[in-house]
């Protein structure tokens, strides 16, 4: 039977995942549609489709990392994503409720996408998203043997088991990736709330001929709205692995 994974460390963090949403995604889901739509728009430009290469410029996160998030929104496996598939995929990871976010996430660690996750893929994301400083041998044996906990005597992991750990034994798994990615989200909910406020003035300024307010290139504007990589006053992810190395790991 299994034992849950806190036993091993007194001290560990309750987090309150509702306020984690609440304090990191935007409230208005219209709006964020909205935002979104338009930027499909400027990434697709005269085409129907985003490709891998326009979609890792926009996300600007590293190439594989990049690339897992975009075969997760790339269901058909199309290699190029249509707006349904972007802004669906968007929307879920970046407005989703915990069962699409760790649908998500489980997505995301099923590497060739057969509806179960190993134990070395989850390892090496979690390697992987782990800032350099906080490379160290006793790092790297705390994530193993979280791992090894997590994994306990599954080979193989299935999307029910996966829930079923984490909501009931350890979410460290789940919550890590999650952070890391909105962390680093291709833009912040100030940009946001300032693009929606400048396209109502544009629209009231040019309702006359109906001329969009929204008319920028991938290479000056989408800069300039801050796209290529908004970091945020407090690193989530620095945050929770440095407590859970501080607190949880017991060299």
């Amino acid at each position: 039977m299994r034992k849950e994974s806190s036993q091993k460390f007194e001290n560990k963090e309750i987090f309150d995942f509702d306020e984690f949403l609440s304090n990191n995604q935007f409230p208005n889901l219209h709006l964020l549609e909205r935002f979104l739509k338009d930027i499909f728009r400027e990434l697709s430009n005269t085409n129907e489709c985003i490709s891998p290469e326009t979609f890792r410029e926009f996300i600007n996160l590293p190439s594989y990392t990049a690339d897992k998030i975009f075969k997760v929104f790339d269901k058909a496996d199309t290699k190029s994503l249509n707006s349904k598939a972007f802004l669906d995929g968007m929307l879920k990871l970046y407005n989703g409720d915990f069962q699409t976010l760790i649908k998500f996430i489980f997505d995301y660690y099923d590497f060739d996408k057969d509806g179960n996750i190993e134990y070395d893929d989850v390892n090496q994301i979690q390697l992987l998203i782990l800032p350099s400083q906080h490379h160290s041998v006793e790092v790297f044996k705390f994530i193993k043997d979280s791992l090894d906990s997590f994994f306990e005597e599954y080979k193989h992991m299935s999307y029910e088991i996966f829930v079923e750990i984490t909501e009931n034994f350890n979410s460290d798994f789940f919550m890590n990736l999650l952070i890391y990615l909105y962390t680093n989200k291709p833009f912040s909910n100030e940009i946001i709330s300032y693009y929606n406020y400048d396209k109502r003035l544009g629209e009231e300024a040019n309702l006359a001929d109906g001329r969009s307010a929204f008319n920028c290139n991938k290479d000056s504007d989408l800069k300039k709205l801050g796209l290529k990589k908004v970091q945020t006053e407090c690193n989530l992810y620095e945050k929770r692995k440095s407590f859970s190395i501080s607190n949880q790991y017991n060299p």
